[in-house]
């Protein structure tokens, strides 16, 4: 994957929940090849995050509900940090 706002490859997961800490490492922490999402997932947050500029890249979840019929949408999205 690439970054779209400065094209490069340094492109990491961001991990979200509580995960198993037995296989990470705080060396891995540091460096940035495991991000830390925190434990609050919501349903708007990016997926990845570019390691060189901090952009947060993944898919957004959009909910409508028209005359009751209910619609679900996944939207590509860019969140700046």
């Amino acid at each position: 994957m690439k970054c779209p706002n400065c094209k490069s490859e340094n492109v990491d997961q961001i991990l979200r929940g509580l995960p198993d800490m037995t296989n990470i490492s705080q060396k891995d922490i540091d460096e940035g090849q495991i991000i830390l999402g925190g434990c609050l997932v919501g349903e708007n947050d990016p997926d990845w995050q570019c390691n060189e500029c901090g952009n947060g890249v993944g898919e957004r979840i959009q909910r409508f509900d028209v005359n009751g019929f209910k619609r679900e949408f996944k939207i590509w999205m860019m969140a700046y940090f």
